[in-house]
């Protein structure tokens, strides 16, 4: 790609898809593998991408420097992949810290449902993310640590949380996040007790 300095749209979705939870034909690569990328795999000179979609691809990591040369990068689609543990501990954040938004969505760990979601601390980095959308990773609550790496998005407007079998929610920790307009909590196992009434606006 180092001569296509015009693009700014790169769409690679569904190239090696999971399948588990496949609403229409699904079309896995051999034996179940990821989507091969080399660390030089969106290498330019100058790149313009704007808009980068790795959606369906089945990767549970990145290789370092894979999103280094992509500098003017504000939107990224990340989901339905395999990157449960890469959001909790990935550093590949530290290359997207030009993001306005990101799509992490359905990245769960097949039969499995974690405690808590715990988000990389270099998730922190990405200080203009203004839309970060975690439905379908499966956890019962957020912990005291993503609080804190969401407290460092200054920016943040919408946090989306549907379908993760949360049971259980923290008002007091959402005051932390003063600049979120919307929290999506739909599609989950909560009942509110009236402690939890003031969470309605953000609703």
């Amino acid at each position: 790609s180092a001569n296509l300095t015009i693009l700014n749209h790169l769409n690679l979705e569904w190239n090696c898809q999971r399948c588990d939870h496949a609403a229409q034909p699904c079309f896995p690569c051999p034996q179940n593998h990821s989507l091969y990328l080399h660390p030089n795999s969106l290498y330019a000179d100058n790149s313009s991408i704007i808009y980068l979609s790795l959606r369906g691809n089945s990767p549970r990591t990145f290789p370092e420097g894979l999103f280094r040369p992509l500098r003017k990068l504000q939107r990224s689609d990340l989901s339905d992949n395999l990157l449960s543990y890469a959001i909790r501990n990935g550093t590949f954040f530290t290359e997207l810290t030009g993001l306005t938004w990101i799509s992490l969505i359905y990245n769960y760990e097949p039969k499995m449902t974690f405690d808590k979601l715990i988000l990389s601390p270099h998730l922190g980095n990405v200080s203009g993310l203004r839309y970060l959308l975690l439905s379908g990773n499966f956890f019962h609550t957020l912990s005291i640590q993503s609080f804190e790496v969401l407290s460092k998005l200054h920016n943040l407007k919408k946090l989306e949380l549907r379908m993760n079998f949360i049971n259980a929610c923290n008002t007091s920790a959402l005051r932390r996040l003063p600049s979120l307009t919307k929290v999506d909590l739909s599609q989950n196992m909560l009942s509110f007790r009236p402690s939890c009434s003031k969470l309605s606006r953000f609703l």
